[in-house]
């Protein structure tokens, strides 16, 4: 299936070849409150997935429950795990709630050494918003973006006290 990430850029998916389903949630509270609301979250991107062309033996799914999105790739198992899945060649696309699933609050370090990791690898990182080949460096200045206000929207919400009069 070729999906439009621009007006002038169609995205060839790679549905003949495994994509991961990355699913996060940060504290193990919010896990166990909404653990109903987790599987529906997981459910609704394995839907995406077959809606986008995937098959059921094409998905896999990689899980991080009670480990903040701002923790480095060496604590997140399912991360990890999807980034050795990467390296090896068996994963060529993420699917993800959104960017944020991936790094919160992130050091930028972490942000560029995935974006180079999936150039290296060809891999693709599709959310219901925008899916972003790296191989382009606007779709890797629009990740690295996303993800850069976000973090300051959080500093800012966090720091109100260095924003005030």
């Amino acid at each position: 299936m070729t999906t439009k990430n621009k007006p002038t850029q169609t995205i060839q998916l790679p549905t003949n070849e495994k994509a991961a389903v990355y699913i996060r949630q940060a504290a193990v509270s919010q896990t166990t409150r909404n653990q109903e609301k987790g599987q529906m979250t997981t459910q609704t991107l394995v839907d995406y997935a077959y809606k986008l062309g995937w098959t059921d033996d094409k998905v896999v799914l990689f899980v991080d429950n009670g480990i903040p999105g701002n923790a480095s790739i060496e604590k997140r198992q399912g991360l990890q795990a999807l980034v050795t899945a990467i390296q090896n060649g068996s994963i060529k696309s993420v699917l993800v709630k959104s960017e944020y699933t991936l790094f919160r609050n992130a050091d930028m370090v972490q942000v560029n050494t995935f974006i180079k990791l999936c150039q290296e690898h060809d891999l693709i990182v599709v959310t219901p918003e925008v899916i972003y080949d790296f191989t382009s460096i606007a779709q890797a200045h629009l990740f690295r973006f996303v993800l850069e206000s976000a973090s300051v929207a959080i500093y800012a919400r966090t720091n109100k006290h260095c924003f005030s009069r």
